[in-house]
């Protein structure tokens, strides 16, 4: 194994020990001041491959608000475990502001009502100049609304009686 330069650096493990070289890789360092991650969501309750996305985007309901969109599967049972994937597009802004939407959404929903199933939560515009109390609205009413809805595939346009002329 070649070594780079920062590997050669000494490392000081928890009991005062300085090691070197390979052993440097395996000494684990406190964490930084700040940075707990006590608030973080479990793995199991995260959904983070594409394929679940597609899953859930593809035969869930939506429940539309101003800040943002939730989408669940139709026909989930109540035992189901809560999971939560987020998602922001590059319509939010740039990177800064599309992780400060994305940890918009994970806290309203850590400290909101968490649906049983999986759960997608989609920022809109305008997520970043939200007040938290019109945050924490408009995720109650989209996941009440995606958890009542049925899906529509193409909406109203199409079907009988929409009022247009054929």
């Amino acid at each position: 194994m070649l070594l780079g330069v920062s590997d050669l650096a000494p490392a000081a493990t928890a009991a005062g020990e300085v090691v070197m070289g390979e052993e440097r890789a395996n000494v684990r360092r406190p964490a930084a001041a700040g940075a707990c991650r006590s608030g973080a969501l479990p793995r199991d309750q995260r959904i983070s491959r594409s394929s679940e996305f597609r899953a859930v985007m593809a035969s869930g309901a939506r429940g539309v608000s101003p800040y943002l969109v939730a989408i669940r599967p139709t026909g989930v049972g109540g035992g189901a475990p809560s999971r939560l994937g987020v998602v922001a597009s590059r319509k939010i802004g740039g990177a800064v502001q599309r992780s400060r939407a994305k940890r918009l959404l994970r806290e309203v929903y850590r400290r909101g009502e968490r649906p049983a199933g999986d759960l997608i939560l989609i920022a809109r515009r305008g997520i970043g100049e939200a007040s938290w109390p019109d945050l924490q609205r408009a995720y109650r009413t989209a996941t009440r609304l995606a958890a009542g809805s049925r899906r529509r595939r193409h909406g109203r346009r199409g079907s009988e009686g929409s009022g247009r002329p054929a």
